[in-house]
């Protein structure tokens, strides 16, 4: 079984290396799509939604988190959907600045595909049974309409085929191995960070027997746990790169959910298309402004200082005068 990881957002640069990725599966063997992941382009959704449509083999997504948007327009394509029972699932039309007409027009079409792709995979009547929402609420009205489902209801609506129960011990091993990926020194530095009521659920998680008192190494890790340790580095890449998309719109923002090591969520990527949106419309009322020409004033023509009492007259004037024979202070 080959594993493939979408634990980003959906983008130009991640549709690129997922479909790469892909193309380095055997084209009739099965393919695992882990997804956990808040939307985002919806032709870069499309794209990767063709490059899994030409398999002969099956495609399979396992949904570990949360799959919102455009992440969950593409689940109805796969031949097998399972959740977690904690998975969460979001659906909402697209969205996007528009200007004009024509860009209006543009973003209805883009909708009218998503809508007509998704009621030949869904049944709308079941969707809005469940849901209390109906696809023409969804896609229709002024302001962009959310609808979260609970795995359960994702499966009463069809878009998952299988609900995992996630079971406490599995939580626990899970819980172990994030402790021992961590930068943790000794198992008394997590205790004292849980807290006194939490000391003694803690202590069990970290050692398994008196002779164990360290946490383990990335050196142990890796070596004694590969594919636990390539899973983690493929999601801290996954999750870097991720922001490092928006660098160009928020640095100081990026660096700082880089080095504390959060994990971008919806409201981050709307945050951050927000003002990307803001500065390319800068950008274009300054390429559109009438260009002004500054005046030197060192370089303008002195103009002859005008005496008490006597009218400033324009050139033209101060010439027929003197033709005239007419001096300045003369009665007119």
């Amino acid at each position: 079984m080959y594993e493939i990881l979408l634990y980003s957002g959906i983008y130009g640069f991640t549709a690129e290396e997922f479909i790469n990725r892909v193309k380095e599966v055997p084209e009739d063997a099965d393919l695992t799509v882990r997804i956990n992941s808040p939307g985002g382009s919806v032709f870069a959704g499309w794209g990767i939604i063709a490059a899994l449509s030409e398999r002969k083999g099956r495609n399979i997504a396992k949904v570990d988190g949360n799959a919102s948007s455009m992440a969950f327009y593409m689940l109805p394509y796969f031949d097998e959907v399972i959740a977690l029972d904690v998975t969460s699932f979001m659906i909402h039309r697209a969205d996007a600045y528009v200007s004009s007409e024509d860009d209006q027009k543009f973003l209805d079409d883009v909708n009218a595909n998503l809508r007509s792709k998704l009621e030949k995979r869904l049944n709308a009547e079941t969707f809005k049974s469940v849901t209390g929402v109906s696809f023409e609420d969804i896609f229709s009205g002024e302001k962009r309409r959310d609808v979260w489902l609970s795995a359960k209801d994702a499966k009463k609506i069809g878009l998952v085929d299988k609900v995992v129960r996630l079971e406490p011990r599995e939580a626990e091993a899970m819980q172990k191995t994030l402790v021992a990926f961590s930068s943790f020194e000794s198992a008394e530095a997590f205790e004292s960070s849980q807290g006194s009521d939490k000391k003694e659920e803690a202590k069990p998680n970290i050692i398994i027997n008196e002779k164990i008192k360290k946490v383990m190494t990335k050196q142990e890790l890796q070596a004694q746990f590969p594919d636990v340790y390539n899973s983690i580095i493929a999601e801290e890449k996954s999750r870097i790169e991720a922001i490092l998309a928006f660098s160009d719109v928020d640095f100081e923002a990026c660096k700082a959910m880089i080095s504390g090591g959060s994990t971008p969520d919806v409201k981050f990527f709307a945050e951050m298309t927000r003002k990307a949106m803001a500065k390319n419309e800068l950008n274009d009322i300054k390429s559109e402004a009438v260009d002004t020409v500054e005046v030197d004033a060192s370089k303008e023509t002195e103009q002859p200082a005008i005496e008490p009492g006597i009218e400033k007259r324009d050139d033209f004037t101060i010439k027929m005068r003197a033709s005239a024979g007419i001096k300045e202070g003369e009665a007119k």
